[in-house]
């Protein structure tokens, strides 16, 4: 196989890292660790902004990874939701991928069959959303704990810490190293081999069939005159879930719960209405004053909405010249 690029994955364990010096040892790359959902709560890694932010600046290539938890196929949907909230704060710039770090010996209990189905839900989620998706596994893992006959069209990072990969199922990247020494890192580092121009591997969201034709996205400089009437209502039907719901419409569970003041998105019931934005998107450039809840309020959404659907941790933190995708 040829190798095509050689870098680094990291998360908070690293601490701060001298990304300059991280390119200037021939690093072309890093994966960083963009957190975990523990026991329901998200937890992104205290890292995160630093890294991805320092790895930009540096020129390298970045992608990113969320470490696997999830039991079921809801469970994974909601990981890679959290994902894509992480992915947003980049979007443009996160050129490699987003993977699925399955590892945990907390679903290693899982049957080889859930295991791949859960993987399937992320990956799912993820390629709807427009980024290449990689499962990242050990070579036992592979081989032994996952279900890759119902996986072989998924793109795989494999880790095996050796001199040589032995892994005879089809891989893109590898893990080669936990123990690497790079200027600008102090204490160890995963070391990785690209074998795949991920850079230009071009991922496009799969079309939404169910959703009105007429979509579209307009770069806005400032405030519309006037809000922008008018909102779909949706009738939740036995059988439901808020995945397939928010899917419908060009959206996500996430935000469509942050719409309705939806606590758990997993619990809605037969009957309840939902708020669904109407089909397409704006993006708009924060002014200095601007607060999250008067754009939200001019678009006829709420602040809770925009800020899951661009991945804002806190709402009252914003800054002039930050680009807002709005579901309208």
């Amino acid at each position: 196989m040829n190798e095509i690029m050689h870098g680094i994955d990291v998360s908070r364990y690293q601490g701060d890292i001298d990304w300059q010096m991280v390119a200037g040892s021939g690093r072309q790359f890093a994966i960083v660790k963009g957190g975990s959902i523990i026991y329901g709560t998200p937890c992104e890694d205290r890292m995160f902004n630093a890294h991805m932010g320092g790895a930009l600046a540096a020129g390298l290539h970045v992608g990113m990874y969320i470490y696997a938890f999830a039991l079921n196929e809801e469970e994974a949907r909601q990981e890679a939701g959290f994902a894509l909230q992480l992915a947003a704060r980049y979007r443009g710039k996160l050129d490699m991928f987003i993977a699925y770090d399955v590892e945990d010996s907390t679903i290693a209990h899982l049957s080889s069959g859930q295991l791949a189905a859960n993987i399937r839900a992320f990956q799912k989620e993820i390629e709807e959303a427009g980024h290449y998706c990689v499962l990242y596994a050990s070579k036992y893992w592979l081989e032994q704990k996952i279900d890759m006959a119902k996986l072989c069209d998924l793109d795989v990072w494999v880790a095996q810490w050796d001199t040589t990969c032995t892994y005879t199922g089809n891989y893109g990247m590898w893990q080669y190293s936990s123990s690497g020494s790079i200027p600008g890192i102090v204490g160890r580092v995963d070391e990785d081999i690209a074998y795949k121009d991920y850079p230009n591997i071009k991922m496009t969201a799969a079309p939404n069939t169910s959703a009105p034709s007429q979509t579209g996205t307009t770069e806005v400089g400032s405030l519309p005159a006037a809000p922008i009437a008018g909102k779909t209502r949706y009738t939740v039907q036995l059988g439901d879930d808020l995945t397939a719901i928010a899917a419908r419409y060009g959206s996500t569970a996430m935000a469509l719960a942050a719409a309705n003041d939806i606590e758990n998105p997993n619990l809605i019931y037969p009957g309840q209405v939902l708020n669904i934005p109407k089909a397409g998107s704006v993006t708009y450039t924060v002014v200095d004053g601007d607060t999250l809840s008067a754009i939200a309020g001019r678009f006829g959404t709420t602040y809770q909405a925009l800020a899951a659907q661009n991945g804002i941790i806190d709402p009252d933190l914003i800054y002039p010249g930050q680009k807002l995708h709005i579901l309208l």
